[in-house]
């Protein structure tokens, strides 16, 4: 019988090539359990967590009615964004707010129409930015950063204030842009898709800041409104999930 052929020593190369591959798995491996455990922990509505409250908003439609939406306020996705959205609705913050952003994504409202109040607003009254435990998904809502939707100005670290964005459908790029959701639409979610349209993207923030109710009301007196914005204590019946 011949014999076998001689055994090959590797060479430090190959060995070292060998174990980085090896190293690499393991770390790959250990990241993807790390980074699902991390994020189920996230997604959990721990028992501990604050309660879900819920809100209503009166708005006008451009035909002159008036018509509701409902949204759920879930404070573990985002407890500080939960937080300035309970003070600002016990401010009666979003009553005259107009719906100044409207597109296929998303509507945008929460600029004050007077004008040295949002001023105050944009300049000085921000909240820190927060890990998006939720994703954009559709009915989804956030507090929106100031500086977006007005190119090419960059988003910036920590400038959500009073903006509030309504998702029309799943906006996954919005994860990466600082818009974290704290709450859902679950009522009323018809009338997201009734405000008036004919706008589009033309109302700038910024305008709405410096010139305030007078621009409006002159420039782009169509834009649908907020009558009222109100907490209530129990759930809307026949909500829709």
């Amino acid at each position: 019988m011949p014999a076998p052929p001689p055994h090959k020593a590797e060479t430090p190369l190959v060995a070292m090539m060998q174990r980085l591959v090896m190293l690499c798995g393991l770390s790959l491996s250990f990241f993807l359990a790390w980074h699902t455990g991390y994020r189920q922990i996230l997604m959990e509505d721990h028992p501990g967590a604050p309660k879900i409250w819920y809100c209503e908003f009166d708005v006008e439609l451009p035909d002159g009615s008036e018509s509701q939406f409902t949204l759920e306020v879930h404070p573990e996705w985002a407890p500080l964004a939960a937080e300035r959205f309970s003070k600002l609705i016990a401010m009666q913050h979003y009553d005259e707010t107009r719906f100044h952003y409207v597109s296929d994504k998303a509507v945008q409202l929460g600029i004050s129409p007077i004008s040295d109040v949002a001023l105050t607003w944009r300049d000085h009254r921000h909240i820190m930015d927060e890990p998006v435990r939720r994703t954009n998904a559709k009915h989804t809502v956030s507090l929106a950063p100031w500086g977006a939707n007005e190119r090419p100005n960059p988003v910036e670290k920590n400038m959500r204030s009073t903006m509030l964005s309504i998702n029309k459908k799943h906006n996954k790029k919005f994860d990466h842009y600082k818009y974290t959701p704290f709450a859902k639409v679950i009522r009323g979610w018809e009338v997201i898709y009734q405000v008036y349209d004919g706008y589009g993207e033309e109302v700038l923030p910024s305008n709405m800041v410096l010139k305030g109710e007078e621009m409006l009301d002159s420039e782009f007196p169509l834009l649908s409104r907020v009558v009222s914005a109100r907490r209530v204590d129990k759930p809307p019946p026949e909500a829709e999930l």
